[in-house]
């Protein structure tokens, strides 16, 4: 079995085993989109991909904003610079900078404000 192959395996596992803390979400934001100046509203195809994610960390600013950092198999996701959104829990997210895009993992920061 390939190193790849290997890695790959173990990440599932590692995210099976992370059971209790993994948490289903869904990526969302609007592709091709267009504008229609007459009637004033954004319309597009809606692009959307359900992926489990695992919080690293959680923090709560002065401004009460919460950030949390994520973690994202990239085999889930190949480029999450595409959604702007992050549906979890039934609360939506911006999408913040992405910490980390390796081959197997995404670490990326969430935010509600």
């Amino acid at each position: 079995m390939a190193l790849k192959a290997k890695i790959e395996k173990a990440l599932v596992k590692a995210f099976n085993a992370l059971q209790d803390l993994a948490l289903p979400a869904v990526l969302t934001d609007l592709s091709d989109s267009a504008f229609d100046f007459s009637t004033r509203v954004a319309s597009g195809e809606s692009i959307t991909k359900n992926v489990e994610l695992v919080i690293v960390d959680s923090k709560k600013s002065k401004a009460n904003t919460t950030t949390r950092e994520i973690l994202i198999r990239s085999t889930e996701v190949i480029d999450v610079s595409r959604y702007g959104k992050l549906v979890m829990e039934g609360e939506s997210w911006s999408i913040g900078p992405i910490i980390y895009n390796g081959q197997f993992i995404t670490s990326l920061e969430i935010s509600d404000g």
